[in-house]
């Protein structure tokens, strides 16, 4: 994954959850949701650390 591939995808997931949080009654896989987020996020603190695995 690239660092432009995993930017998208954070932001992707923080839209996600910001439409679960307005609309919670739509929510149906809100803890997947923060799971993925989280995901996200640890994948921008290793990037931004130096310390993300080189993609292959």
């Amino acid at each position: 994954m690239t660092h432009r591939e995993l930017v998208e995808a954070l932001e992707l997931a923080r839209f996600d959850r910001r439409l679960d949080l307005r609309h919670e009654e739509v929510a149906d896989d809100g803890d997947r949701r923060e799971a993925e987020l989280a995901v996200w996020e640890r994948g921008e603190q290793l990037l931004a650390a130096g310390n993300a695995p080189v993609q292959r």
